[in-house]
């Protein structure tokens, strides 16, 4: 489980537990227990908890294509 901290909305990769592959999620929020909860890009299905977390650059260094991270 990642120990990092994570802001409500920002852009993170998971690990899909049957492929392997990372998929991008938007980060919802951590339970008392250090649980990561995160939705889909669309944010219509409710949380689900994940066991790997991390930032979406480290998964994809070029997803903000140069552009602040923030967004600002």
């Amino acid at each position: 489980m990642s120990t990092q901290t994570f802001q409500n909305g920002q852009l993170v990769a998971v690990r899909d537990s049957l492929s392997q592959d990372w998929v991008l999620r938007v980060y919802d929020h951590a339970s008392p227990e250090g649980q990561h909860f995160c939705c889909g890009l669309d944010r219509f299905s409710p949380p689900c908890w994940w066991n790997l977390v991390q930032p979406a650059e480290v998964a994809w260094p070029e997803v903000y294509f140069g552009r602040e991270r923030h967004g600002r």
